[in-house]
């Protein structure tokens, strides 16, 4: 039901050889674009919630001077954050992407700071 893009356009994973997507390479034009602002709690992620459609894609941009994550659910629990999305620490200006191929409701949150929370909306 996710589809995160190729590894070489994720930012902050260790490991990874290639090209990997920056603010400086994202096409300006790029929609569906939720700003990281920092650690303010449902604030942290700008707009929030994003709504979306079915097959849409979301790209998360890291404004913020600390590396931040996209981890799906509500709050941290060992045993079910990120199961559907997690993805890794994203850098200053670094980029995430994930394409939403199901409707319904998404929480997602910080690793690092749990108290920032967004929300993906996807309808059909």
């Amino acid at each position: 039901s996710f589809s995160s893009l190729p590894p070489q356009q994720q930012q902050g994973q260790s490991g990874q050889s290639g090209q990997q997507l920056t603010l400086s390479t994202l096409p300006a034009n790029t929609p569906n674009k939720v700003t990281i602002v920092g650690v303010k709690g449902l604030q942290s992620y700008e707009p929030n919630p994003i709504n979306i459609k079915v097959g849409d894609t979301v790209t998360w941009i890291n404004a913020d001077v600390v590396s931040h994550t996209v981890t799906s659910g509500k709050d941290y629990d060992p045993n079910k954050s990120g199961k559907l999305f997690n993805s890794g620490g994203i850098l200053t200006n670094g980029v995430y992407q994930l394409k939403f191929a199901k409707p319904g409701t998404f929480d997602y949150f910080c690793l690092f700071h749990p108290d920032m929370k967004g929300q993906v909306i996807v309808s059909k």
